[in-house]
């Protein structure tokens, strides 16, 4: 596999990741990015990793949103511009308990076959 290949299987990841990061408060675009590029899982090595990138972030947000996973609200006090903060939605909490699930029972799957082949591996 190549450096470039996208390592979070599918973009359930990273929305489980959003919806994990606005669970604990809410936030702007910019924060939540910052969160996700702290994740192991979304940076290290040489190259950012797929799915990383600020606008690919905004367009989950925005996707998001329209499945009423998160609510925003543009934030307009203070001496910064305005920005529009994130919260999850009631609907968001809901599906994050099912992505939890799904992503255990996918957790539990690689590590049987990790498992799997370093005993067939011990063998040869």
């Amino acid at each position: 596999m190549s450096s470039k290949h996208n390592r979070l299987g599918n973009e359930r990841y990273a929305q489980a990741a959003i919806l994990i990061i606005l669970f604990d408060r809410n936030m702007h675009g910019y924060e939540i990015a910052q969160n996700l590029h702290g994740m192991s899982l979304f940076s290290g090595g040489s190259e950012e990793r797929p799915g990383s990138k600020s606008s690919k972030i905004y367009s989950h947000l925005r996707k998001m949103e329209d499945e009423s996973l998160l609510i925003s609200q543009w934030k307009t006090e203070g001496p910064n511009k305005p920005r529009r903060v994130y919260s999850i939605s009631c609907q968001g909490k809901i599906r994050l308990s099912q992505l939890m699930t799904e992503i255990a029972f996918d957790l539990s799957s690689l590590f049987e076959l990790v498992e799997r082949y370093r005993m067939l591996a011990s063998q040869h």
